[in-house]
Parts: structure tokens; C-alpha cells; sequence
């Protein structure tokens, strides 16, 4: 009765499809069999499960007992098993946990695809390149405490990083703390990290501290990813 159970919750409210961690259905039956079962249960009648096993790419292996499916199948299958009904609202949690690089891709292939299509999707996930990757807006909490929320560009403020290096690394440092539309001079030991204003463009920093005779060995830009941006806010709260 496990699977059943599963599946059951994978139905609760109309217009949800819930897609857990773990997902679990009936070992020893198909995924043609096992989501003929949640349809039963979602009583949905108008399904075209074929259609819904090509998106999650399941089709070529429908009649294959769950028991031989890797974890990359059971959780598609599990996409699949939301989309039964065709809910306007998806909730998946942690949908590429355990996953290989190559189960991650795909897995973001198919929630991006199903977005297309105008539904919305709640995704947790401590995967914080794939929120990023993903995601269009996203809340940070901590310990049930919601910290920020907002658009992935708003989290970030889209305030770029640049990372330099010279031969003498204390005037480079010195010299990059007394100039204007700088914040947050960092010595990272062979490199020097700062943000700089959006206004100010790299080859500026380059241009000033040429005339302070300060040559440049290393210049690059970064923007801020978004697990930096959660440890700087989750350490300080």
C-alpha cells in the first residue's frame, strides 16, 4: 500500500500536482500501470498518459516494471504522475536530489518545459545553482523564518564582482580601497575581490590605477551567484 499512499498525496487539492523527494509507486507494476492508477485516483478521465510519458521521456521504457527504473527514471515518472490532470500549480520538492549531472539536466529540461506552458511551480531545493538556473523569483528561510524574497536578480542585486591581481599586492590593495564606485575590498591572498558600481566599467579600474603606475596581471569580472548571496544572508540572521 506504500505506492498508493504516495500517489494519494500526489493528489491532494484540485489543480495541484505534488511531486515528493522520494517517490515511490508500485514496484512490480509499469509506468503505464502505475499512472493509469493515479489517474483513477485524481479521477481524471481525459489524460493522454503517452503524451505525458514522451515530456518526462519515459516513453521508450513505459513498460518497464518501476523495480528496474534508476533514480533519475522514478522521479520523471513522478513528474509524470503530477501532471496528471493537468494541474495549474506544481510543488516539487527537491526534484534532483541524488541525481548525476546528466538527471539534473534533464529533470530541469522538463520543469522548464512545463513552465512554458503558463503553470506555476514551487520548487525547494538546496541546489542552489538549479534555483538559480530555474527559478524566476525565490524566498530564502531559515528555521521558518522567511529571511528575503524576490526575483533571482533582486536577491543578487546584480551588482557584478571584480577580481584583479598586480605585482605589488598591497598598493594594488591600498590604492582599490581609496577609489570611488568600490565596495567591499576583499585580499583573497593571490587575488584582490571588490564590487564595483554599475555605472563604472572594468577597463575605468584598469585606466585609474594605470596612472597611479599600478599594471594589471589579472582582471575578470563576476556576478554574484546565488549561494554566495545565501550564506551572506542566512550567517547574518
Amino acid at each position: 500500500m506504500s505506492g498508493l499512499k504516495v500517489n494519494m498525496v500526489n493528489t491532494i487539492g484540485e489543480g495541484l500536482g505534488l511531486c515528493l523527494r522520494l517517490p515511490n509507486f508500485y514496484a512490480y507494476l509499469n509506468a503505464d500501470q502505475n499512472l493509469d492508477i493515479v489517474a483513477h485516483i485524481k479521477k481524471s478521465k481525459n489524460d493522454n498518459i503517452e503524451e505525458i510519458l514522451d515530456i518526462v521521456n519515459l516513453k521508450h521504457r513505459r513498460k518497464s516494471k518501476f523495480s528496474t527504473y534508476s533514480l533519475g527514471m522514478k522521479q520523471r515518472l513522478a513528474i509524470a504522475s503530477a501532471m496528471i490532470g493537468d494541474p495549474d500549480v506544481y510543488i516539487f520538492d527537491e526534484p534532483t536530489n541524488g541525481l548525476d549531472p546528466e538527471g539534473i539536466a534533464e529533470i530541469r529540461s522538463i520543469i522548464l518545459r512545463i513552465a512554458s506552458t503558463g503553470k506555476t511551480i514551487f520548487m525547494a531545493s538546496h541546489i542552489l545553482d538549479e534555483v538559480e538556473k530555474v527559478c524566476s523569483d525565490v524566498a530564502i528561510i531559515k528555521n521558518g523564518k522567511l529571511l528575503a524574497t524576490g526575483t533571482v536578480g533582486h536577491i543578487l542585486n546584480d551588482i557584478p564582482t571584480i577580481q584583479v591581481k598586480a605585482t605589488d599586492m598591497m598598493a594594488l590593495e591600498n590604492a582599490l580601497k581609496n577609489m570611488e564606485g568600490l565596495t567591499d575590498v576583499r585580499n583573497l591572498g593571490d587575488l584582490i575581490e571588490c564590487g564595483i558600481s554599475p555605472n563604472m566599467k572594468p577597463e575605468e579600474v584598469n585606466r585609474r590605477l594605470q596612472q597611479q603606475n599600478i599594471i594589471l596581471g589579472h582582471l575578470s569580472v563576476k556576478k554574484k551567484r546565488l549561494e554566495e548571496e545565501f550564506l551572506a544572508i542566512t550567517n547574518n540572521n
